[in-house]
């Protein structure tokens, strides 16, 4: 088992690594950043911040920089689902290929794979981005809607008023309670999704 083997190599508590461990890339380049998609060795991220997982294996990334969100199919192919760098940040909703983002630092997945949640750092939000059409690797049948508004500051409530202060990272658990970090906010937030 993956624990019992950290547990018998304390020399990764001493900072040496462990042996039992492999690191491998499945998307993108070390040496090079950018914006593209495409297969794994040919696709390019700008500040890869934030990834989820849906069941069926399909990687979902904050790419930071690039003001975008990104999907690594379980085939290795790496698509952008909302956001772009060419099209600047910004504040959009609508859909996913002419959505905008400002700094989206995290995200989280539904199991099934069809609704993301993105902190958007700068914004100060929280954005929803479900897929509306057939074809997940095309922006087009994704729907970026914001669903935490109510603007930057410290103040707990509904999505149209609560105030969150620059947004982090983002988990889903079982249930489909989120919840999220806020860097300068201080705090560690629960958002309830109202399922009527």
């Amino acid at each position: 088992e993956a624990g019992t083997a950290y547990l018998d190599a304390p020399e990764s508590m001493a900072g040496g690594g462990s042996p039992n461990v492999q690191v491998r890339t499945l998307a993108g380049s070390h040496s090079a950043w950018g914006f593209s998609n495409g297969g794994a060795s040919a696709a390019r991220f700008g500040s890869a911040t934030g990834v989820a997982v849906d069941r069926a294996g399909n990687v979902y990334v904050a790419d930071a920089t690039n003001n975008a969100i990104r999907r690594i199919g379980a085939n290795g192919l790496v698509s952008t689902v909302a956001g772009s760098a060419t099209g600047g940040s910004g504040t959009v909703d609508g859909p996913g290929n002419s959505a905008r983002f400002n700094l989206p630092f995290g995200v989280a997945v539904s199991a099934d794979g069809t609704t993301l949640y993105v902190t958007d750092f700068s914004n100060c939000l929280i954005r929803r981005v479900a897929l509306t059409g057939s074809d997940p690797t095309n922006a087009a049948d994704w729907t970026v809607s914001t669903i935490v508004a109510g603007g930057s500051g410290k103040a707990p409530g509904p999505g149209n008023s609560a105030k969150i202060y620059d947004p982090w990272g983002i988990c889903m658990d079982p249930n489909g309670t989120l919840y999220f970090t806020e860097m300068l906010g201080e705090r560690v937030d629960r958002l309830q999704l109202d399922r009527k």
